[in-house]
């Protein structure tokens, strides 16, 4: 139980919590069963985002896990069905995760909704819905001099470093127009 307590306070300070439930009805004494989901605070579209589920205490969960627009929840933009299945009656704590994508770069919200259902002998529900942030893929770009004190009558040549997204990935778009301005925001 000191593990799945560390788990959750671990959640709560990284991740989103989408869900939480505890089936305290299903059993007796003192053992708790429920699922535990969490994602990350902001999507990036176009990356791969890990939808983790903790099942505790439950033999065999199905659950499906959509993101869709939260304006229109007919329009889905990912969707799948995963099975959290304990090997055996010792396992407590069953993790699974799952990647989802958002391909829509148009996109600031979407809607996630995680519905779970038991495949055992007891009846166990959840179903839980939440809004995430979405963002596009950033792009930074380095900006490299080949000196850093100039004369007047000298050529300035910059190197120029673009990178994408939380992987970094080189950007190989040629860039069109660079221009330097002074402090004041004057173009020199």
């Amino acid at each position: 139980m000191q593990s799945f307590a560390g788990l959750l306070i671990f959640a709560v300070a990284v991740l989103r919590i989408i869900g939480e439930v505890e089936c305290n009805n299903l059993i007796s004494g003192s053992e708790r069963r429920g699922l535990l989901v969490t994602t990350a605070k902001k999507w990036v579209t176009g990356v791969p985002q890990q939808v983790c589920i903790t099942s505790h205490r439950l033999a065999t969960v199905v659950v499906t896990v959509t993101v869709c627009q939260s304006s229109n929840v007919g329009d889905v933009f990912n969707a799948t069905e995963v099975v959290v299945s304990a090997a055996d009656q010792s396992d407590v704590i069953v993790n699974k995760c799952v990647p989802l994508t958002i391909e829509n770069d148009t996109v600031s919200a979407a809607l996630l909704l995680v519905r779970a259902r038991n495949q055992g002998n007891e009846e166990y529900q959840f179903a839980q819905n939440a809004t995430i942030s979405v963002g596009r893929q950033e792009v930074t770009t380095f900006i490299e001099t080949d000196k850093s004190i100039y004369k007047p009558s000298d050529t300035v040549r910059i190197r120029l470093l673009s990178v994408r997204g939380p992987e970094a990935r080189l950007v190989t778009d040629r860039v069109s127009l660079v221009y330097v301005e002074d402090p004041t925001g004057t173009r020199v």
